[in-house]
């Protein structure tokens, strides 16, 4: 029976005149290399020349503190940039930063030269709005889109040139904060005249049948972030509830948008609940008519996500009637 495999024996030995043919080959694929050579070589070098030049300066300065705390930077030498260069120093944890969703950011700036701190007080200033050109400009809104909840971006830019002939640069660190309270949730301080809880639509609350006489503050998340000061403006998600109708008078989770809180202005007694507060904090808070707005115990429950000196640009108009 003979076998299904030819038997190398039998094989006819190829003819030996196949070498022009291999040289013809070689000579090919070296020519396609070296075409596929020159059309990828202008990328690489475009790619290497793009990052050289950000590389040298953002490689000049050290950020030290976490992403959502009062950044603090050194220098190793005077920075000047010829357009706007950015490094993401770390990559956040939290929600997406879509195009047109909601966003809070913190930006610390320093002058490009000496490192110095151009935030007023050396407090961060806060900006609350649509992630979109619009609302932020082109750079700024480039810069976060894409990015997560507790992100934290150097960057790098120009302001233009002198009358000596020189272009200063600043530095900012834009940290991208959280728009829900985050931190520890075990605080001990849950007891109290309110029960929460919290839905796709904003804090669900109840209460006990017995009013309470004064303010009262429970604790349902402990943040770790800086203290809310006296005269400060606090950038919050809120709501606010009648005792006796029970009736939303008002909330930022409708749209998911943080308000402005200026503690000189908002109601004397939620004004003095978030006093010595920490930013990451959710509190559930009932303040009498005398301390509110007179006319019913007022349930308010409030996330605490950012704060900043009076006296600032406002990140955002405030609702009014959180007053």
């Amino acid at each position: 029976m003979s076998s299904p495999f030819p038997d190398r024996r039998h094989r006819k030995r190829p003819k030996k005149r196949r070498l022009p043919w291999v040289l013809l080959g070689l000579v090919l694929v070296l020519l396609f290399s070296l075409g596929v050579l020159a059309v990828l070589r202008p990328w690489e070098e475009a790619t290497e020349t793009a990052q050289s030049a950000p590389l040298g300066a953002l490689d000049a300065v050290s950020v030290s503190g976490r992403a959502g705390a009062t950044p603090v930077i050194s220098l190793t030498r005077p920075l000047t940039v010829g357009a706007l260069k950015f490094r993401v120093l770390e990559n956040g944890e939290g929600r997406d930063i879509s195009s047109g969703s909601p966003v809070l950011l913190s930006l610390s700036s320093f002058d490009g030269a000496s490192g110095a701190s151009k935030s007023p007080r050396g407090r961060p200033r806060l900006v609350v709005g649509h992630a979109h050109p619009e609302a932020l400009g082109v750079d700024l809104a480039s810069l976060v889109i894409g990015q997560k909840e507790g992100a934290r971006i150097v960057t790098i830019r120009p302001l233009g040139s002198q009358a000596d002939g020189t272009t200063p640069s600043e530095i900012t660190v834009i940290d991208i904060l959280a728009s829900s309270a985050y931190g520890d949730e075990n605080t001990g301080e849950h007891a109290g005249p309110l029960q929460v809880e919290m839905t796709a639509d904003g804090p669900l609350v109840t209460h006990d049948a017995s009013v309470p006489r004064g303010t009262s503050v429970q604790t349902l998340i402990r943040g770790d972030g800086p203290q809310v000061r006296e005269h400060d403006r606090v950038v919050a998600q809120y709501a606010v509830i009648g005792w006796s109708d029970s009736l939303v008078r008002s909330s930022t989770w409708l749209d998911g948008m943080p308000q402005l809180v200026p503690l000189d202005s908002t109601m004397k007694g939620l004004s003095e609940a978030l006093v010595d507060r920490r930013v990451g904090s959710r509190l559930a808070i009932t303040v009498p008519p005398d301390l509110a707005t007179g006319d019913d115990t007022l349930c308010i429950v409030i996330d605490i996500l950012g704060t900043e000196p009076a006296g600032e640009d406002e990140p955002e108009a405030e609702d009014e009637s959180a007053r």
